[in-house]
């Protein structure tokens, strides 16, 4: 503990000193490292930003001060030795009710002395462990939720710099997985919309009618089994599944949907679309969504519809809904008897509820 302090303070002073291009690059360097040195680089915090309330206040969680205290935009524009303003430090300790509170802006696209944003502050703690801690995705979710064009605009330009072009982009689809699967529709409205990567419109350059391109990926399997064709209209995962396929709620299906051809078959050789997915996993706000692009009689290849999906896996609410508009599919045959058995007793009990 002491040494993590000596040697906290001893970066703090030095920066403070010299500002040495030298040194500031070496704390650039290991703040990507912050992971490994958590506790070294909350005293350097610390020591940096001793001299204002604001940040002191942010830095320890106390909200109470910030509830007492009418934060001003005077208030937000102080700067600590490192040059950074509360929403900066906000960016790596803050809750969400603390970043409610404080009134966001400017502030976004400013830079400190190490060349980082607030937004690339949350950017890079959110992914900067190896498992991601949903605490700090919900902190990015209110950052971007209070992003506006010229904020992004300036950090798909730091994305770049900062991870090259192909790491920014493979950076963008985790983001983009994360707020999809944690429902977080402030991550997924500022990274669709400003950072999506175009790389089927490079392949496509002569097709710039969206219909006909779909309709490629519709016709043939093999394009839509290929990683390198779902960028544009199907953002994909590491399991190479479209990524509306893991949303629960009509607002991110809504924000996926200018983007994601959500008839678009899975790619597990199921012949699973989004709806049967949905519907599997009892997203009942998904299947609502999907059910308005797909015909809820849609089969994969074994013959299942949607509605057998969700009674397959006990999802009761999806079965109520989607049991009206399949009264013809309860004559599907399964591959086995036993599960055939199990799935129409299901189908028998939710229609009896």
């Amino acid at each position: 503990m002491f040494a993590e302090y000596f040697a906290a303070d001893f970066l703090v002073r030095k920066v403070r000193a010299t500002r040495s291009p030298d040194l500031i690059e070496y704390l650039v360097f290991l703040y990507k490292l912050r992971n490994i040195f958590g506790e070294t680089f909350r005293f350097i915090d610390g020591l940096a930003s001793s001299s204002s309330r604001l940040h002191a206040a942010i830095m320890n969680g106390d909200i109470s001060y910030l509830q007492q205290r009418q934060v001003t935009r005077e208030d937000m524009e102080t700067l600590d030795i490192f040059e950074r303003t509360p929403l900066h430090l906000a960016a790596s300790y803050a809750d969400k009710r603390m970043l409610e509170i404080l009134p966001i802006d400017d502030e976004l696209i400013k830079e400190d002395i190490l060349g980082s944003t607030p937004f690339m502050y949350a950017c890079n703690v959110t992914l900067n462990y190896n498992n991601v801690n949903i605490e700090f995705a919900v902190r990015l979710d209110a950052f971007c939720a209070r992003c506006n064009r010229e904020s992004t605009k300036w950090a798909e330009s730091a994305l770049a710099r900062e991870y090259g072009i192909n790491a920014k982009e493979d950076f963008i689809v985790t983001l983009m997985s994360i707020g999809v699967k944690n429902d977080l529709p402030g991550i997924v409205k500022v990274f669709v919309r400003y950072f999506s990567p175009k790389r089927l419109t490079r392949i496509f350059r002569s097709l710039h009618q969206r219909e006909f391109v779909q309709s490629i990926l519709r016709l043939s399997w093999f394009f839509v089994n290929r990683r390198w064709l779902w960028d544009l209209d199907s953002l994909g995962s590491s399991h190479r599944d479209a990524t509306i396929a893991y949303a629960k709620s009509m607002e991110v299906c809504k924000l996926l949907h200018p983007y994601c051809d959500v008839g678009i078959f899975d790619s597990d050789f199921t012949g699973d679309t989004m709806l049967h997915r949905s519907a599997e996993k009892g997203y009942i706000e998904a299947v609502e969504f999907h059910l308005q692009y797909s015909s809820a009689y849609v089969r994969n290849y074994f013959g299942e519809t949607p509605l057998h999906s969700a009674a397959r896996t006990g999802q009761a609410d999806v079965v109520r809904k989607l049991l009206p508009l399949n009264t013809l599919a309860l004559s599907c045959t399964y591959r086995t008897g036993r599960r055939c058995q199990k799935t129409s007793s299901f189908l028998l009990f939710a229609e009896d509820s």
